[in-house]
């Protein structure tokens, strides 16, 4: 087989131009390849023709996102339930879209530093979700920063509001609305 570059930086980084943007994670469904943009808070989908990447459709920040950025690092698509699983990075979340609409379906988690010793290992608490896959009902995510992956039930991220408040450590509170 020959070696070839199936996307690069060429114009602006979006993947309906052909380009790509610090792509961090990928996985394969079907025929389709599915690429996180790490710089453009999105994931893009593409056909694979067998020597190149024909761009589909993007999943990202929606209008019921109301933050700067997402920064999504790992996915899990479940085509049976119509869902994407996601990490976000930026508000520190995993989140769920609806597949077909892109719409957010639902969110959980907060921001907590605890990668020391005796640290209370709060449940939802996440500085760098990294990791994401599905087993059963639950999803077990992987926080590199807070060296530890946890088992959250998938129920979980239906049952916040969209604008739930919380408190960071330093005390400020932040108006939570992924």
């Amino acid at each position: 087989g020959n070696m070839t570059v199936l996307l690069s930086y060429k114009k602006d980084g979006f993947p309906w131009n052909g380009d790509v943007c610090h792509p961090i994670f990928v996985r394969v469904y079907d025929n389709e390849v599915w690429i996180s943009y790490w710089d453009r808070d999105i994931i893009a989908v593409f056909e694979y023709t067998g020597d190149a990447l024909v761009y589909k459709r993007t999943y990202g920040r929606t209008s019921g996102l109301n933050v700067g950025a997402i920064r999504i690092r790992a996915f899990s698509y479940n085509k049976d339930e119509g869902r994407v699983y996601l990490t976000a990075d930026a508000p520190k979340k995993i989140a769920c879209l609806d597949a077909e609409t892109h719409h957010l379906l639902g969110h959980f988690g907060f921001v907590r530093w605890e990668d020391y010793n005796n640290n209370p290992e709060t449940p939802g608490a996440f500085l760098t979700p990294s990791g994401i896959i599905e087993l059963g009902d639950n999803l077990v995510v992987c926080d590199y920063s807070n060296n530890r992956v946890q088992l959250i039930p998938k129920e979980f991220l239906f049952a916040t509001q969209f604008d739930v408040e919380y408190e960071l450590d330093y005390g400020e509170e932040v108006d939570n609305v992924l």
